[in-house]
């Protein structure tokens, strides 16, 4: 039973490292999505529409204040900026290994005790704080490899801010000045 369970758990662990990423192609076809979702009228009726690209949890509340500021004649939409190929394979491969980890720890333990003295003396004999603390540790790195720190801003398909590029914020006065000079 013990043989299945982990055979099934290495099986999933598989499956969610080789599924399809979505390639720069397929993330400008969700871009054209999602402003296509929208009805695209904003010189006939004076609104504009503002798309952030983030990688920050500001989103929420940028985007509320600006409906706030502006009601119905801005339209914000959002999306996640996307990471790369390469640093989604490497975080798939961290979350296997940190997986694993806490797998060899449960199931493995006899077997790993026998072949190592240290693991023996230390490990087995606190396996939950090992575990605990594999996984916070390997949580840590995962989160930081997740963030670009971009926040991009376009308004009408015109890219007004990217915070990769300045590496600063723009501040919401800096956004509703954009927004109110566009509207007019």
């Amino acid at each position: 039973m013990e043989k299945t369970i982990t055979i099934i758990f290495f099986a999933l662990l598989a499956f969610e490292f080789f599924k399809p990423q979505q390639k720069e192609e397929q993330w400008q076809e969700s871009k054209e999505q999602i402003l296509n979702s929208h009805p695209r009228n904003h010189v006939d009726n004076g609104k504009i529409e503002v798309l952030i690209q983030y990688c920050t949890r500001a989103f929420q509340q940028i985007q509320q204040a600006i409906f706030n500021q502006f009601d119905e004649r801005v339209d914000v939409m959002g999306m996640p900026y996307p990471l790369g190929e390469g640093k989604e394979k490497l975080i798939q491969l961290l979350t296997i290994i940190q997986y694993g980890f806490i797998a060899g720890l449960i199931f493995f333990d006899k077997q790993i005790s026998e072949m190592s003295n240290f693991w023996r003396n230390n490990i087995s004999q606190s396996k939950l704080k090992y575990g605990f603390l594999g996984y916070i540790a390997f949580n840590f790195i995962i989160t930081q490899l997740s963030s670009s720190g971009a926040f991009e801003i376009f308004i009408n398909d015109q890219l007004i801010h990217s915070k990769i590029n300045s590496g600063q914020m723009p501040s919401m006065d800096i956004i509703f000045k954009i927004i109110r000079e566009r509207l007019q």
